[in-house]
């Protein structure tokens, strides 16, 4: 959802950041290839758009409107860098655990459930919420290292193999339901 509490702004100026970080440090091809898109509908939609084009980045913005769930896949694969800028409580994280499942390495806010399904370093970066300079320097590491995004992604997906692999899941909820119905808590 593109609200307030998700921080898609931060997003939106960290790229614009990282646009600028890119030229400066001498790397201007790279910064052409740069592309952000921005999956959901909400309430800040049509400020988002002209955040973009405030930022000077509404050139390499896309914006999808709402997507139907079976197409979230489509667009995973369209990308390289997953965020999650969230402002303050994220409950969990489903669709960073969707992005890491599909090898992508995540930046997110350090808030709520984020930080359980990423591991700061390893399989991402977790940043401190509403601060778009840290995210742009997280991005810009991710940009400029295909080996760091590659092996940030390959441990993601490992990570949620390991974790939240859905058969283990559900077996472990029906273990707690009937130690729960036998009175075994």
């Amino acid at each position: 959802k593109l609200e307030e509490k998700y921080g898609p702004k931060y997003l939106i100026q960290a790229v614009a950041i990282l646009k600028r970080k890119l030229i400066k440090s001498g790397m201007k091809s790279l910064s052409e290839k740069i592309r952000l898109l921005i999956v959901g509908d909400g309430s800040q939609y049509d400020e988002l758009i002209m955040l973009s084009k405030e930022l000077e980045i509404s050139d390499i913005t896309r914006f999808t409107g709402a997507v139907p769930h079976s197409e979230v896949p489509k667009y995973l694969s369209e990308i390289d860098i997953f965020c999650a800028p969230s402002r303050d409580s994220e409950s969990f994280g489903v669709a960073v655990v969707e992005a890491s499942a599909c090898g992508i390495p995540v930046v997110a806010s350090n808030v709520g459930g984020l930080p359980e399904v990423i591991r700061d370093n390893e399989t991402g970066f977790l940043v401190e919420p509403k601060n778009s300079m840290k995210l742009a320097e997280k991005l810009f590491k991710l940009v400029i290292d295909e080996n760091l995004r590659k092996e940030m992604g390959y441990k993601g997906r490992e990570f949620i193999k390991t974790h939240y692999n859905w058969d283990d899941n559900v077996k472990k909820m029906e273990s707690i339901y009937l130690e729960l119905i036998n009175g075994k808590s």
